[in-house]
């Protein structure tokens, strides 16, 4: 989600974020679930549900991702008619990735302060989380870069016992 954002904002739009101003059919949603989520996090931590807390952020991700496939920002990209459209749905998910991320300090502080610097990130305040369009237009994003590398279990599995024959 991350690393494809910002990379269409760096191809597309130089890497300025681009204005919010060609609304459509699914942003509402996005933005309700986006801005809901933290009233649902603070219901499951009242319960001491933190897994279930962590649930909810994930949430809001699977929405983010669900919204892509909606908008096809790829398919708006080759139009230069459809481009205020597309600079739309960036904003809108450079936005929800701003919730994600301050969402996740509380969890993950350094993956929540690589995705801020990643979109050029400036409040995850907790106030902030609540509200929809703190992400300043014209701001620059940072470089797209992966936040959790894939790990290759064969050799991960073969490092662990070369290290335990060599402790042995």
């Amino acid at each position: 989600l991350v690393t494809r954002t910002v990379a269409m904002v760096n191809k597309y739009f130089g890497g300025v974020i681009p204005e919010n101003n060609e609304p459509g059919e699914f942003d509402d949603d996005l933005i309700k679930v986006a801005t809901s989520a933290m009233a649902e996090i603070e219901k499951k931590m009242d319960t001491f549900h933190v897994a279930d807390s962590i649930d909810e952020i994930w949430k809001v991700a699977n929405r983010a991702n669900k919204y892509i496939d909606e908008t096809t920002p790829w398919i708006l990209a080759k139009s230069e008619e459809t481009m205020p459209r597309l600079g739309t749905v960036l904003y809108n998910l450079i936005e929800t990735i701003r919730i994600i991320a301050s969402l996740l300090s509380s969890y993950i502080p350094q993956t929540s302060e690589n995705i801020a610097a990643q979109i050029g990130a400036t409040d995850l305040s907790y106030e902030s989380v609540s509200k929809f369009g703190c992400t300043k237009s014209g701001e620059k994003v940072g470089q797209a870069s992966v936040l959790f590398a894939r790990i290759d279990i064969e050799k991960k599995l073969a490092k662990d016992v070369l290290a335990y024959i060599a402790a042995a």
